[in-house]
């Protein structure tokens, strides 16, 4: 482990207005540097919104995981919280002003194909991709009409049989390529790659690459080499694989600099040959070094920070330059009490995290209904606006 500081400092930020998503709700949460304050709550038992998407100036797209639905949100401002401001703006007649949205409006929904878990905007934001994980299909949308609405163009079959022990296919998320053409979609349940090339709007599945692999662009397509295989948890730790259907490692986020890599590492006690105690859930924390020629790039693990909780699921960098925030959601927690959302601030010099967050939100704030249960204590989603 590296050296690290010694405790989470105070600092002045810009105010920031996050989304975070729980079983039933969507939230609208100020962050002032120091605490979280639930400014907005948007309530419904029968979803779990699993990710939201938004679309300025005030839109939000959300899917909603037991259902076929993406629900379409209008978001409205607090005026007299509202500012000029540089920071994350959107243009309003031609002016720049930060809105800090504190009230979320349910306008329609339409339906698609079941469980989908990720929404993505093509490059010019025409187009979602919506990976559906329980529908093994990735459904394609148009989203350029001026009132926000959405029409499904084409719902897309995997090719191929799953892995090994599996029933379907399982794809869990959308990441457009520095060109814009190309979709990169994992298929948790076939162990491959899914590629979807938007070339001339046809969106098609143009190939399936089998894990682990690497990425390099060729003529007209995207091919992949392996560079390096290494576990979550660091060097010199075993490279396991489990047959669970829950992920063992929830998600990642890359800084937009591309130097810095957080990884969310959960289930700890579903690890063979890991000890809970010892190294229970945490965020993982890598460096990316490039060493002369491409064939030198590598993934270095720094240092893992203790998530305040169990089974860690959600995560975001917030919006500013600098990036000097991490945003964490958990999703069960040892009582009420326990932080369900975290803000780790970043440090520069050296690349850490501050060991302790500078703000969370308990359990017992983020879902004070007791009728929610235990799976209602469970952040499955935070971004910021």
């Amino acid at each position: 482990m590296s050296s690290r500081p010694s405790s989470a400092a105070s600092y002045p930020v810009e105010p920031k207005n996050l989304v975070v998503g729980l079983p039933g709700q969507l939230l609208l949460i100020t962050f002032d540097g120091n605490h979280f304050t639930i400014v907005g709550r948007y309530v419904d038992n029968c979803t779990i919104p699993n990710w939201f998407l938004f679309k300025r100036p005030d839109l939000l797209y959300g899917v909603n995981k037991l259902g076929e639905d993406i629900n379409m949100f209008q978001l409205f401002p607090n005026l007299a919280a509202s500012h000029p401001s540089p920071y994350s703006s959107v243009e309003i007649n031609s002016s720049w002003t930060k809105f800090f949205f504190d009230k979320p409006k349910f306008v329609s929904g339409v339906k698609g194909s079941p469980g989908a878990i990720n929404l993505a905007f093509n490059s010019d934001g025409t187009r979602i991709v919506e990976p559906c994980y329980d529908g093994s299909t990735i459904d394609i949308w148009d989203s350029s009409a001026t009132d926000g609405s959405l029409e499904l163009i084409k719902s897309l079959s995997i090719p191929g049989e799953p892995s090994a022990g599996r029933s379907y296919h399982r794809p869990c998320r959308a990441v457009l390529d520095p060109t814009g053409r190309f979709f990169v979609v994992p298929n948790f349940s076939g162990d491959t790659l899914l590629v979807v090339d938007a070339k001339d709007d046809l969106y098609e599945i143009t190939d399936v690459v089998k894990l682990p692999v690497g990425l390099e662009y060729a003529t007209d397509k995207i091919a992949f080499t392996q560079i390096q295989r290494q576990n979550t948890y660091g060097s010199g730790l075993p490279i396991t694989t489990s047959s669970l259907v829950t992920p063992l490692t929830a998600d990642l986020v890359v800084t937009r600099n591309k130097r810095e890599v957080f990884v969310l590492n959960r289930q700890v006690e579903h690890r063979p040959g890991y000890e809970p105690s010892s190294t229970p859930d945490h965020i993982a924390h890598f460096l990316f070094r490039q060493e002369g020629g491409d064939n030198d790039a590598y993934l270095r693990h720094v240092d893992r920070t203790l998530c305040g909780g169990r089974r860690p699921r959600a995560v975001c960098l917030s919006a500013d330059e600098e990036q000097k925030y991490l945003f964490v959601g958990n999703c069960i927690g040892d009582s009420d009490a326990k932080p369900g959302l975290l803000a780790f601030r970043r440090n520069t010099q050296p690349a850490l995290l501050d060991p302790e967050p500078v703000a969370t939100m308990p359990f017992s704030e983020l879902a004070p209904d007791d009728s929610v249960g235990a799976e209602g204590r469970e952040v499955t989603f935070v971004y910021e606006i």
